[in-house]
């Protein structure tokens, strides 16, 4: 019995894991300030005393890369501006700096990207350790201590970056400022490690860059949600939640399809298609826009169960399934059925 009672626990657990597995949805995302008419952006140099170039170049190179906007990078600016107006344009007066970069005639900007680098930088630290020296006893079938060491020097290298970043109109009035900095920090450790102090700081650059570019750009990602959260059936709404359901009577004047999405799904547009149980033809379909602006209470879809029953198979199973995007295969789907009387 005992172990019996084991089994339904573990069995239960692992229910309750399934249950609130994720779902990946693949959205765009979009920097709360965009808009189609931004087209071009300059990038200088970030303000402080290590990395400021190395991270505004490599920003520079990753905005061009995704193909947001036209990007002008320091290397542009320098380029084209005099020396005189280069001193200015990359100094830490922004509203002296942006009235530089607007005044370069061949550069058509739109915006200008300016930064700060709070942490850019390396350490190495070497410890000395030993482990006993063993061999295989053949008697005893197995490794047995010889009673001497194997000393060895363990090198560890650490790299820790870290930048904010803030986009700003060409009369140096902020736009956008990241909330917090982008930050990241790198080690290898080994002996010998798997990489150089300079190749930990080289990652670490890169994952900052990463960082900055999702603030300021339109990037393809992944996100994951929990499917009986995101599509639900649903009755009424009380105390924060859906009453969520599995069965509408067929006699009932509407039933209710609840699509909730977190922010960053804002811009981007999905599709929630219903049919029978299996079947291959779409009952009703339904699109939206999403926007940020929507509750966290999500977006209410409304039906007629007798218009689904008398388009489907009558009383019976359904299913309603999510499409992201232009998508020909849904995301995920939620079963529910139509009957007759709810207490059958």
């Amino acid at each position: 019995m005992k172990v019996f009672v084991k089994i339904l626990s573990l069995s239960g657990i692992l229910l309750a894991m399934l249950s609130g597995c994720g779902k990946e949805l693949t959205i765009h995302q979009y920097p709360p300030f965009w808009t189609p008419d931004l087209k071009s952006v300059a990038v200088v140099p970030f303000r402080g005393e290590k990395g400021g170039e190395a991270i505004a170049e490599e920003l520079a190179n990753s905005l061009r890369a995704n193909a947001t906007y036209q990007v002008f990078s320091p290397a542009d600016v320098q380029q084209l501006a005099s020396m005189q107006d280069l001193q200015i344009a990359f100094g830490s007066d922004e509203v002296a700096m942006a009235a530089q970069v607007r005044s370069i005639d061949s550069m058509n900007v739109q915006a200008i990207i300016s930064g700060s680098v709070t942490t850019y930088g390396t350490t190495t630290r070497n410890e000395q350790r030993q482990e006993p020296v063993m061999v295989y006893d053949s008697r005893l079938k197995k490794n047995v201590a010889t009673g001497q060491y194997r000393r060895f020097t363990v090198t560890r290298h650490d790299a820790h970056v870290a930048a904010t970043a803030a986009l700003l109109t060409p009369d140096g009035s902020t736009i956008y400022a990241t909330p917090q900095p982008a930050s990241w920090q790198q080690y290898a450790e080994g002996s010998p490690p798997s990489d150089s102090a300079h190749g930990c700081l080289a990652v670490a650059r890169s994952k900052v860059v990463a960082q900055l570019v999702e603030h300021f750009a339109i990037v393809k990602k992944k996100i994951k949600v929990k499917p009986d959260e995101t599509l639900i059936p649903a009755g009424e709404y009380f105390e924060g939640k859906w009453d969520k359901r599995k069965k509408f009577e067929i006699s009932e004047p509407a039933m209710k399809i609840v699509l909730a999405l977190p922010p960053e799904c804002d811009r981007n547009t999905f599709r929630i298609a219903i049919s029978s149980k299996d079947s291959r033809a779409y009952i009703a379909e339904e699109q939206i826009t999403w926007s940020r602006q929507i509750p966290s209470m999500g977006h209410v879809f409304e039906f007629v169960p007798a218009e689904i029953a008398q388009a489907g198979v009558g009383e019976g199973k359904y299913t309603v399934k999510l499409f992201s995007g232009t998508s020909e295969q849904p995301s995920f789907e939620q079963d529910f059925e139509l009957v007759h009387s709810l207490e059958q």
